[in-house]
């Protein structure tokens, strides 16, 4: 049971990254900073903050907002990112 854990959270780490450095990326190319995309989509900074520092796995919806912000017409999330949310709403 606790390397299935360890393989859940590095799974998890793993998904948090590619999403993490998608927002990155468009955040530098826009040149937008973490005061104006959290206000722009109703977010608090510390929200932005913690998921750019890998502390928070953004939700979802927040996701969204953020890659709607930026204007992509798409939306190509991976998979493990998904998985990741639901394992969390699975233990609860």
């Amino acid at each position: 049971m606790a390397g299935r854990t360890v393989t859940q959270t590095k799974a998890t780490i793993n998904a948090n990254k590619n999403v993490v450095t998608v927002i990155n990326e468009l955040m530098t190319k826009h040149k937008v900073t973490q005061y104006k995309l959290a206000d722009e989509i109703g977010l608090d900074r510390k929200t932005i903050m913690a998921i750019l520092n890998y502390k928070r796995s953004p939700k979802l919806d927040v996701i969204v907002r953020i890659y709607d912000y930026f204007g992509l017409k798409s939306i190509n999330i991976p998979f493990d990112s998904l998985c990741s949310c639901e394992l969390k709403k699975a233990k609860r």
